[in-house]
């Protein structure tokens, strides 16, 4: 009888050797625990046209609404006089757009211990909530402490969306696969994804404050609880 093999097999044509940074700041409340909140800062570069021209991808909403996110709350947990129960550490992540390495560097390269991290909170594409479009929360999955949280939480700003699933192609997703319980906030896809239009004037700027605003309130209050546990 006649058999066919198949053989699987790649091949590297070009291969170019790059670094790339996360930004990290830690503020300390000498707790022995430790809220992460987190965003990627990179995007998809730029590419050449067929008339020899570099066109940027701005990427204002992928991701420069969540660095903004996490630079108001990182100046808002620094300067408020209440001292919290948990640590906070805010993150920049590089080289999600490439598999979300950054982070994957990160959870293989702690630089504290990951039985003292509480809990995540990633934020990627919340610059483009349209009238009536909701706030979507995944990751509830991941805990259900913090599922039922938000599912009694009493907020009529906007509406939001809860989702269990607890992976997904962002930076998230490191942490659940470690067992950390983590939360992705976002407000959806758009025409403008992945494309040179994703630019700054198409951000809805006082929805995004109104996010931002939720979020520190809703990590004032989840300050408050005991250590969060994964839900496996």
């Amino acid at each position: 009888m006649e058999k066919k093999i198949f053989i699987k097999f790649f091949f590297i044509r070009d291969s170019i050797i790059k670094s790339s940074y996360n930004v990290l700041g830690f503020l300390d409340n000498q707790s022995q625990k430790t809220i992460l909140i987190c965003a990627h800062y990179d995007h998809l570069g730029y590419e050449i046209n067929k008339r020899n021209r570099k066109i940027i991808y701005n990427g204002a909403d992928d991701n420069a609404s969540g660095v903004a996110a996490l630079l108001e709350l990182a100046l808002f947990f620094k300067n408020n006089e209440y001292l919290e129960k948990n640590n906070f550490l805010f993150i920049a992540f590089s080289s999600e757009e490439k598999g979300m390495l950054g982070s994957k560097y990160f959870m293989q390269n702690p630089i504290i211990d990951t039985s003292k991290m509480n809990f995540v909170v990633n934020i990627d594409m919340i610059g483009r909530m349209e009238k009536d479009m909701p706030l979507t929360i995944e990751g509830l999955g991941s805990s259900k402490v913090l599922f039922d949280y938000f599912k009694m939480l009493d907020f009529d700003k906007f509406n939001l969306r809860l989702k269990k699933r607890i992976n997904g192609p962002s930076d998230h997703s490191s942490f659940t696969e470690k067992f950390i319980p983590a939360l992705h906030f976002w407000t959806g896809k758009h025409n403008d994804y992945h494309k040179f239009s994703d630019d700054p004037h198409k951000i809805s700027y006082k929805r995004e404050l109104k996010i931002i605003l939720f979020l520190e309130k809703v990590l004032m209050e989840l300050d408050l609880l005991d250590k969060v546990k994964f839900t496996k």
